[in-house]
């Protein structure tokens, strides 16, 4: 499926500059931790202008250009995208939890179509729009589909934005309140019990974790299931619902023959140490 067009960046022309990205192997579930990341080199942006407190200048001209239009898309409370994510969440039915955001995930994903935005700049198309148009568009109005209908019975998520070895790009992540041990164990036992044609063993989980939330899972559109591999990423940056933005660690993404890089890592949120 289709990457982000460039048109929310003002991309340095010439040489980049270089992320470095300290990780640790941990025991759990085969995850590692994140413990630092650091930026030398040249500024990947032309334009520096925006809010001071921003962490980074990914974060800056993100937040000026597009944080705005982002948070207006995710109508969590909009009938549309609330009465959809209620049917869905039903399935597995109570407090929200895991299990109803892998619900929710499947059957968009399951029922995804790809559709480019207008040529020459980026539509950000609101939750309730993208089902109305019977679950089509890019990649990050799937993103924002995950996080207003997360958010519609009871979750928080942000969406990601990022750029890498494809270009840019962007998914949703939501926040469970449970270990990974926990989020693990329970999407194991939803895929085993699936239909056949969504039935995946789960072995781990890719998340980011932070103050805030314990297990911040990936959703991306790529992954076979919630909490997939991440991709390699040069720099990554979350858009809140409320509008406000997070400069994030970026994945190292996969790095086969070389375990101390799998994209199975916990990759640590948060600004730069």
């Amino acid at each position: 499926m289709g990457r982000l067009s460039t048109g929310w960046v003002a991309r340095r022309a010439g040489s980049l500059g270089r992320t470095a990205l300290a990780v640790v192997a941990g025991a759990a579930l085969g995850v590692g931790v994140a413990v630092g990341v650091g930026q030398g080199g040249a500024s990947w942006w032309s334009q520096a202008a925006a809010a001071s407190d921003a962490r980074s200048p990914e974060e800056r001209s993100i937040r000026e250009r597009v944080a705005a239009r982002i948070a207006a898309a995710i109508d969590a409370s909009n009938p549309t995208t609330r009465n959809l994510a209620v049917r869905l969440a039903a399935q597995s039915d109570g407090p929200f939890r895991v299990e109803q955001v892998a619900r929710i995930w499947s059957h968009v994903r399951s029922h995804w179509r790809y559709v480019s935005d207008p040529r020459g700049g980026e539509y950000f198309a609101r939750a309730s729009e993208t089902i109305d148009d019977g679950l089509a568009g890019d990649c990050d109005d799937f993103a924002t589909v995950l996080i207003a209908m997360s958010q519609a019975i009871g979750g928080r998520g942000r969406l990601v934005m990022i750029d890498g070895d494809e270009g840019g790009h962007a998914y949703a992540e939501v926040c469970i309140e449970a270990s990974p041990e926990e989020v693990s164990q329970h999407l194991a036992a939803v895929y085993a019990d699936a239909a056949p044609s969504e039935r995946q063993a789960v072995a781990d989980i890719h998340f980011r974790s932070d103050t805030e939330c314990p297990v911040w899972l990936g959703l991306d559109w790529s992954a076979p299931t919630p909490g997939g591999p991440y991709h390699q990423e040069r720099w990554a940056v979350a858009i809140h619902a409320d509008g406000h933005t997070e400069t994030l660690t970026p994945s190292p993404g996969a790095h086969p023959g070389d375990p101390s890089r799998a994209d199975d890592t916990h990759v640590g949120a948060g600004p730069p140490p």
